[in-house]
């Protein structure tokens, strides 16, 4: 009768008898060498992964954050300046608050005309600037 798994033919044998012949010492710098090659590798891949992904992201924050910020402000500038023009035709004012009025009614309108600069400097998809114009 043979003994089970002794057969020096087998897989099991063979690979057993070359990790026999390799020491202890050079099977686990071995082990180490592989797990550092991929660790690299998968850390080159994520690297790369996140520098498509941040160019993605700053171009989403450039053609949507900022105009988008920009027409805010100009919303509220064109609200403050027309709540400053209505202010001027109210009646009852006296002279020197109907002057402050005028006056706050100029200065928030050139707000408004500075933040419209502000806004044709940036870039607006074609459907959003041409609403714009419509307003």
């Amino acid at each position: 009768m043979g003994v089970v798994g002794t057969s020096s033919t087998s897989t099991a044998g063979r690979l057993g008898s070359r990790l026999a012949a390799v020491g202890l010492r050079s099977r686990l710098i071995g082990l180490a060498a592989v797990i550092s090659l991929v660790t690299i590798a998968v850390g080159g891949f994520g690297v790369q992964r996140m520098s498509v992904l941040s160019d993605q992201a700053l171009r989403v924050y450039d053609n949507g954050a900022v105009p988008l910020k920009e027409l805010l402000t100009l919303r509220s500038d064109w609200w403050e300046a027309q709540t400053w023009q209505t202010r001027t035709t109210l009646a009852g004012l006296g002279a020197d608050a109907l002057a402050s009025t005028q006056k706050s009614a100029q200065e928030s309108a050139a707000a408004l005309a500075a933040q419209q600069q502000v806004v044709d400097g940036t870039a607006l998809s074609t459907a959003a600037r041409t609403a714009l114009r419509r307003t």
